[in-house]
């Protein structure tokens, strides 16, 4: 089914960043929405929702760097090993 160069792991994260992409998308252009909610919500359990959606979203964003770090880092060090 996959190539025996093809890792997983390497799998797995290409869907990861696909997924975290889509979700950051999604939550940045609730934003001006999460903002006006938040400064009119009475329900505290609603503003720690949107709270909450915002704390994953940080987290999924810190993830999708340190992939793209990685991958240009290991790219960057395949090249200079092929010099």
């Amino acid at each position: 089914m996959f190539s025996a160069g093809m890792p997983i792991y390497a799998i797995i994260y290409g869907i990861l960043m696909v997924l975290g992409g889509w979700w950051c998308k999604e939550i940045f252009q609730r934003l001006p929405e999460d903002i006006a909610n938040i400064r009119q919500a009475d329900n505290q359990a609603e503003r720690l929702v949107i709270i909450g959606f915002w704390i994953v979203t940080f987290f999924v964003l810190l993830f999708e760097t340190v992939m793209i770090y990685r991958i240009i880092r290991g790219t960057i060090i395949g090249i200079k090993g092929l010099i």
